[in-house]
């Protein structure tokens, strides 16, 4: 009877003990070491662990533990495989005296404590309203530690224990309940009183900081358009981070897509399943904890409300469920402010239409048109380059009146229409709009350079169209990604809309405003032109005249008007030929000019004989007339002029007279060059013939004039032997080297005279075989000369081979005679075809000709420079001549102590004799 009330005391002990420790509004963590603090002393134990059964995840979580001594049990999820495990399922307390001996039926124990797993293990179900919400056990390496008394004890504890936790979790509840209205209620205040997203956000992190334990938050919105994240409001480590944006893409993408909430435990263990998520700057690794829930409005997902904490398990269902709660009224609040935003910028639009509007209907400038957009737009839009563009249809071109390049203005010239991006809108007729520099780089053609030549990424241009038709293009360019939004596109599409009337309007007031001014300057222009015209045609001597198809005059210059007798051109205007000749020459003249308009076919420098009709004296002209044709191709009458020829005529008849003369003289000269030529040649031959007589006399008279001299004194024998040695040989030299001189000259003047009477056989001719031939019997001076002589590519030619034979050689053997010994020569011979022949050439680097030497170069017996070269300077006279007779020339270029280049021409030729 002692012993059963002991173990009624015991047990009522500790059922006290357990009662006031929970009706002390304990928290789990207080409750959970009173009530263990309360029954540690009854109980043999090593281990002694509460843990929770999470029916949704179907594990049992260590709520609180002790171990080895004291130690408290870290935190750990436990399955149900073990004898815990078991307790709940089978709902049973289960006592094992000794683990190493069980029964085959339970399952292994799980160490949760010690490592040690043998001994006496003792577990009983924690259970509220009949559901099973734990297992309370205890173990010890004794064995047969736990018998029936200690069952009951430790059934009636965990009884206790499970109102007593039940208790704290519905106080706890009803706390956190408290503070999450009171937080929810603060928030909705800021919602319903603050528009602008950075004071909604800084309040709502105010009370996010307080509410839930973190180490990164974030706001993100879903840019649909550019399929970006704009990371709007960020805080890392209590540091307010910028704005940025980001590819579509990670977690956030993950909520966007689903429209659901995604709550990471852990990111480690997690990570095989989820998509690879976005580094935010400044991170070094991605946090174990991430929550995130879809801001919603409707179904319609605006971004992800994500907090963030570097540990696992940060958050229960509780913050969950109040952190979907806080992003429901912030999907809201960002929605509201949206349309607020919407809204005033709606009005700011139409402010801005309505200036513009005022405005353009008034200008009628495009410089100045362009310069009120953009200082209307400019605050609006964020543009790195402006500019508006006008399509010249006429000129094939794109004209831009205006631009701005990073806030200066630029001035271009037009550009082809065709390729880049203000061409295609053009083209297209649509809206162009690339957002990040992918878009740009696809749709980007010919580049038009100006300004900093820099490469936007977003370009948004907008056709200006009249009915249909493209007149221009209005562009803004930013260097940043996404700079322009839908609403700011419809903006400039609006704008587009209103101004582009006003460029058209404004290019047709310029249009018509040129016009009249190019009219009246081409009118001017005409007047001017029309008096230079009438001027020039008064003073030339020329008759200049036009008809109509009746024959009338309708313009005549001043020389046909005083042809025929009249003052003015005003007196031959409106007559027709008939009132100015008689009527049978009139009616010839009729007649040839009513052919040339029905037939077209003109009238070119026709000679005709007329009488002057106030002197009666006989007149030449040189007639030119043609049919005269209006802008249609319809024949309207004739145009003529007639050149007074008859001076040219008796000159003509002159030269003919003279030229017969000269014909007559020239044989004449021919024939006493000739006559002279012979008759000289038989005195010189006396003359030769007697001084070859007397050398030999002398030779025979010496001896015996040797033997008078030595009677002689011996002044007088000096003065014989004088004579006989030296004057007498002397005289003969004298008169022998001019007879031989004298000769040649004869020669010369015959050789000269036959050239001119010599009948030409013209041929092809190769003037590379003449060259060789002359090179060869040249090979003796070229090689002392140390020549190079060079001959390039010639033509052939029509031309008499004789003479060329000769031309060729006589200009060779100057250039070698004459080149400068001091150097190695340099000879190059070259020819070409002309629209008049042949032209050859022979070019040395000899010695030159001087200016006072140039006029002896072609002159007969005369030699230009050192007379240090054998010869009686006919060479070049002999080579005039024949080139000459070929109808053609030759002239040289000369420069002192460089060289001469000597040219010849020899006109096309028909093969055959020339005479």
């Amino acid at each position: 009877m002692s012993t059963e009330m002991e173990r009624l005391e015991k047990r009522l002990a500790v059922i006290s003990r357990i009662a006031q420790v929970s009706n002390a509004a304990l928290g789990y963590d207080e409750l959970m070491k009173a009530v263990y603090e309360a029954i540690a002393p009854f109980f043999t134990h090593e281990v002694f662990t509460v843990l929770r059964y999470h029916r949704a995840d179907e594990l049992l979580r260590v709520f609180f533990g002790v171990a080895d001594g004291g130690k408290p049990t870290p935190t750990k999820e436990v399955s149900l495989n073990g004898l815990s495990g078991a307790v709940v399922k089978e709902d049973r307390t289960i006592n094992i005296p000794d683990l190493e001996s069980r029964s085959a039926t339970l399952p292994d124990p799980i160490a949760v404590g010690s490592d040690k797993v043998q001994g006496s293990w003792l577990g009983v179900p924690l259970r509220i309203r009949s559901q099973v919400m734990g297992v309370l056990s205890i173990s010890t390496p004794e064995k047969n530690a736990y018998g029936e008394e200690a069952e009951r004890l430790l059934g009636t504890v965990a009884d206790q224990l499970a109102v007593a936790i039940d208790n704290v979790r519905l106080f706890e509840s009803t706390r956190r309940q408290a503070e999450r209205l009171s937080l929810l209620n603060r928030i909705s205040r800021a919602v319903s009183t603050k528009l602008d997203l950075n004071d909604l956000f800084e309040a709502l992190y105010d009370e996010i900081e307080k509410a839930f334990d973190h180490d990164e938050f974030f706001v993100v919105l879903h840019d649909a358009s550019a399929n970006e994240l704009d990371v709007i409001f960020g805080v890392m480590n209590g540091s307010r981070l910028g704005q940025a944006r980001l590819p579509f893409g990670g977690l956030s993408s993950l909520v966007i897509n689903r429209g659901k909430t995604l709550h990471v435990r852990s990111f480690s263990a997690e990570k095989g399943n989820l998509p690879v998520p976005h580094m935010m700057l400044g991170e070094t690794s991605i946090p174990e904890s991430w929550l995130g829930v879809p801001l919603m409005v409707g179904k319609r997902v605006l971004g992800v409300l994500c907090v963030m904490k570097n540990l696992p398990n940060t958050y229960d269902a509780s913050k969950v469920n109040l952190f979907e709660t806080i992003a429901d009224q912030i999907a809201f609040a960002i929605s509201n402010a949206h349309q607020f935003n919407a809204m005033r910028d709606a009005a700011d639009r139409l402010s801005i239409v309505n200036r513009i509007g005022r405005v353009v209907g008034r200008e009628q400038d495009p410089v100045k048109l362009a310069e009120t957009v953009h200082r209307e737009i400019a605050p609006v839009f964020e543009a790195d380059t402006f500019y508006i563009a006008l399509h010249n249809e006429e000129d094939g071109t794109i004209e831009f009146p205006f631009m701005t390049d990073e806030g200066k203005r630029v001035t271009i010239a037009p550009v082809p229409y065709g390729d880049g991006l203000t061409s295609t809108v053009i083209r297209t007729k649509k809206t162009l709009h690339t957002h990040n520099p992918d878009e740009y780089a696809r749709a980007s053609g010919v580049a038009i350079s100006y300004g900093s030549e820099r490469d936007p990424v977003s370009w948004l241009g907008i056709p200006l169209m009249i009915e249909g038709r493209v007149i221009g293009v209005i562009n803004v360019q930013s260097y940043r990604s996404n700079a322009y939004t839908d609403e700011q596109e419809l903006l400039l599409q609006t704008i587009a809309d209103q101004i582009a009337i006003s460029f058209e309007r404004a290019r047709l007031y310029q249009t018509a405003r040129r016009e009249l001014e190019d009219r009246k300057l081409a009118e001017e222009r005409l007047e001017e032109e029309k008096n230079l015209l009438r001027t020039i045609i008064n003073h030339i001597p020329d008759f200049i005249y036009s008809k109509d198809l009746d024959g009338r005059f309708v313009v005549a210059n001043a020389a046909i008007a005083t042809f025929f007798g009249f003052d003015t051109t005003d007196g031959i205007l409106g007559k027709t030929i008939a009132d100015l000749f008689p009527e049978d020459e009139a009616s010839e003249y009729l007649d040839e000019e009513r052919q040339i308009v029905a037939s077209g076919k003109e009238i070119l420098n026709q000679e005709e004989h007329v009488v002057d009709q106030t002197s009666g004296k006989a007149r030449w002209l040189l007639v030119t007339k043609m049919r005269l044709d209006d802008a249609h191709g319809t024949p309207v009458g004739i145009v003529g002029i007639d050149r007074d020829i008859t001076a040219r005529k008796l000159a003509e008849d002159e030269v003919k007279r003279y030229l017969a003369e000269v014909e007559v003289a020239n044989e004449e000269v021919k024939t006493f060059a000739y006559i002279v030529s012979h008759d000289l040649r038989a005195p010189l031959v006396n003359l030769k013939g007697f001084s070859s007589e007397l050398k030999d006399s002398m030779e025979i008279l010496a001896p015996h004039m040797r033997k008078l001299i030595d009677g002689l004194d011996e002044s007088e024998r000096e003065e014989v032997i004088a004579v006989l040695d030296e004057d007498i040989p002397e005289a003969l030299g004298f008169i022998e080297t001019s007879v031989s001189r004298m000769d040649g000259f004869i020669n010369s003047v015959l050789k000269l005279s036959r050239i001119g009477r010599r009948e030409l056989t013209m041929q092809s001719v190769d003037i590379t075989t003449f060259i060789e031939t002359c090179r060869q019997s040249l090979a003796h001076q070229l090689e002392a000369r140390r020549v190079e002589l060079i001959v390039d590519q010639l033509p052939t030619t029509v031309a008499d081979p004789t003479a060329m034979e000769q031309v060729i050689g006589n200009l060779l053997t100057n250039a070698v005679n004459y080149l400068d010994p001091e150097r190695p020569g340099r000879i190059e011979i070259g020819g070409e075809k002309t629209p008049l022949g042949t032209r050859f050439w022979i070019k040395d680097n000899g010695r030159g000709i001087s200016k006072e030497d140039e006029e002896k170069v072609f002159a007969p017996f005369r030699r230009a420079g050192k007379q240090d070269v054998k010869g009686e300077g006919m060479g070049l006279s002999y080579v005039r001549t024949m080139v000459r007779q070929h109808g053609g020339q030759i002239w040289f270029e000369s420069e002192p102590d460089v060289g001469t280049t000597f040219f010849f021409t020899i006109p096309d030729q028909q093969k055959g004799r020339n005479g």
